[in-house]
């Protein structure tokens, strides 16, 4: 099974809340999702920004950016999926430090960076215009992955 494959819509949402409650020590202000319904298929879901306290002590900004494409198919029992996110991760009054992101719509066009076709994370620590690391379609992190690579890391 993917790793980011579909799920029931309730368990979606409720997992990407009790996510967020397992970091709320080290948050500097608690924080929730804010949900967004565009239509009846595409939702989005944001939580920025956020600020944590990682293990090394500084404080990180964070913003959480998902799209959700939501199959309304099965009756009572509506389905949900990532179908775009963004991750970042930046010092305040700083520069950013490491963001995900899922391939981007200009990914085809002629003189696009050929990372926006690609799921990538940018890592701005070795380079200020951000070493990119192409990642598989499955390789893309949870929102807790991330959010455990911010608080070791920086």
């Amino acid at each position: 099974m993917p790793k980011h494959d579909w799920n029931s819509l309730q368990n979606y949402l409720s997992v990407h809340e009790k996510t967020l409650r397992r970091y709320e020590n080290a948050m500097e202000t608690v924080r929730t999702y804010m949900l967004d319904k565009l239509t009846d298929q595409y939702w989005t879901l944001t939580c920025k920004p956020l600020f944590l306290l990682t293990y090394k002590g500084n404080r990180i900004r964070v913003d959480i950016e998902k799209d959700i494409e939501i199959d309304p198919t099965v009756p009572n029992r509506p389905r949900a999926r990532t179908f775009s996110y963004s991750y970042s991760a930046i010092r305040p009054g700083s520069a950013n430090l490491i963001r995900y992101c899922s391939p981007h719509d200009d990914g085809h066009l002629k003189g696009s960076a050929p990372h926006h076709e690609f799921h990538h994370r940018h890592d701005f620590t070795k380079d200020p215009k951000g070493q990119i690391t192409i990642l598989g379609s499955d390789d893309w992190p949870h929102v807790s992955e991330f959010l455990d690579e911010v608080l070791r890391t920086f």
